[in-house]
């Protein structure tokens, strides 16, 4: 797994094939894309933008943090990682490209 932010600028749905939602959570959401035969799982946490200073560049492209795998069952084991909560309706929902 390679770990790398992204400017907080990123158009994800453009820089991703099959962006989708794994899970929503306060402050932002993970999400899951494809690209040149890899996968990807995004934290994108921009809600949080609003409590950042404006010039704190370095703070605001950290909002948005990307685990590229190369190997599909390594970013399954990811996802199914991730802390889920059978009460909440914010659920991880595996994407059918990894099933």
């Amino acid at each position: 797994m390679i770990k790398q932010h992204l400017p907080f600028d990123t158009n994800l749905k453009k820089r991703y094939q099959n962006y989708q939602v794994i899970k929503l959570y306060e402050g932002g959401g993970c999400y899951f894309g494809m690209k040149n035969d890899k996968y990807y799982v995004i934290y994108e946490e921009g809600t949080l933008a609003d409590f950042i200073d404006e010039g704190d560049s370095i703070s605001l492209n950290k909002l948005i943090t990307e685990h590229e795998f190369t190997d599909k069952t390594e970013c399954l084991k990811f996802i199914k990682k991730l802390p889920d909560n059978p009460r909440s309706r914010y659920r991880i929902i595996i994407p059918k490209e990894l099933e």
